[in-house]
């Protein structure tokens, strides 16, 4: 989800999706994670109509829905410029 945030920001989306190239063997490896696990998580975000992946390009078709799948808020990116007191010193 940080990704396509930050994807947003610097203005490399293009019509709600970017590139991702990588197979779903090499974003399991980046992540950890099998890629069994990999495919299966795939999978379900498209049959629920939440992203589309062809090509390489990976489409988010409902945004506020995934954030709400992955229990994801962008708040703590800052993408408004606005840093945390704390964080401000």
């Amino acid at each position: 989800m940080r990704t396509p945030c930050q994807a947003r920001r610097g203005g490399r989306v293009d019509g709600g999706g970017y590139l991702l190239p990588l197979t779903q063997e090499e974003l399991s490896d980046a992540l950890g994670l099998t890629s069994v696990h990999v495919n299966r998580t795939l999978q379900g975000l498209r049959s629920d109509g939440l992203i589309a992946l062809e090509n390489y390009r990976l489409t988010i078709l409902d945004m506020p829905a995934l954030q709400r799948a992955g229990g994801f808020s962008p708040d703590y990116l800052h993408l408004g410029g606005m840093r945390p007191a704390a964080l401000a010193a």
